[in-house]
């Protein structure tokens, strides 16, 4: 289908270049106020839910308090399936003609989840890679940031750039371990403000020190991956389909969102054997998502650096 006009893209040969190389890339003001006000009210919710009690249910997790007895909530899994706003912003054209600029056409959104750093005491996320080196090559495999907040050095991830390029032996003293960034000379602050977006290579070593900061930070997150990158590795039986199906919704229920007004619709074009855009929503319950398993990647696979 034509939408009888070119769209210019959101990031250029230069910016692509700068982001294989180092592992990350900054698109300032990328959500409009309107639309940040929008998903600031709704995730506020889901954020007050979980901070009014203890939530045993799949999705919502805690980490345990620094200051005294109990647990702090820090993240919530798959929150497109939970507000409407954040399922419009998956569906988002230019989001998603940065991740085609990326991975081609051919990507998957297999998850997506928002990372919370709560007032008072903002759980720390310790030094880490989403992947290991069998992801290495391009296409890459990357989360979109979307920054709903504010986060200055006090609340910010920090990153090491171009460790998305060093093998598992250089990678793994920093495995898990606590994140202090004066520890760490070669680690640059991530500064952002709210509306804007960072992509993060799944390799690249990052993470955040805890906080006490009065200011909330909450992080949207969506994970993207090419399914070239996908191939050796196993997964529920139908999850690509299930998961292009999943993005296909967001397109259209983008369509239908408040925020249509001189966008543009993205056309997704990636190929999945076997799937449909017949049946129903898919939900964000975790059966429906399935898992990709590093452990289980085939002994040929990726490309070692």
């Amino acid at each position: 289908m034509s939408w009888g006009r070119t769209v210019p893209p959101i990031v250029d040969d230069e910016q692509v270049e700068f982001f294989r190389q180092n592992g990350y890339l900054k698109v300032e003001g990328f959500v409009s106020d309107e639309e940040l006000n929008r998903l600031q009210e709704e995730t506020m919710a889901l954020v007050d839910y979980g901070l009014a009690e203890f939530r045993d249910e799949p999705g919502y997790y805690y980490a345990p308090s620094e200051t005294g007895e109990g647990v702090v909530l820090s993240r919530i899994d798959f929150i497109t399936g939970r507000c409407d706003s954040c399922k419009w912003l998956i569906g988002h054209p230019d989001l998603l003609r940065m991740v085609e600029r990326i991975s081609g056409k051919d990507f998957l959104s297999i998850g997506d989840a928002m990372v919370v750093k709560v007032p008072g005491e903002g759980a720390q996320v310790t030094w880490h890679r989403d992947h290991g080196s069998a992801w290495a090559g391009t296409p890459q495999n990357y989360n979109v940031d979307i920054y709903l907040d504010d986060a200055p050095e006090e609340t910010c991830l920090w990153a090491i750039p171009g460790s998305n390029l060093w093998p598992d032996e250089k990678a793994a003293p920093f495995q898990r371990k606590d994140c202090v960034p004066s520890e760490v000379p070669e680690a640059v602050p991530m500064l952002m403000k709210a509306g804007d977006v960072i992509l993060h290579d799944a390799r690249l070593i990052h993470g955040s020190p805890r906080t006490s900061s009065e200011s909330i930070r909450r992080t949207f997150y969506c994970w993207f991956y090419s399914l070239k990158a996908l191939e050796p590795f196993d997964g529920t039986p139908g999850y690509q389909a299930k998961r292009r199906r999943a993005l296909h919704q967001c397109i259209e229920a983008r369509k239908k969102s408040p925020y249509t007004a001189g966008e543009v619709p993205f056309e997704y074009r990636a190929e999945v054997p076997g799937a449909t855009l017949d049946g129903p929503d898919v939900s964000h319950i975790y059966t429906e998502h399935g898992y990709w398993d590093p452990a289980r990647v085939l002994p040929t696979s990726g490309t070692k650096r």
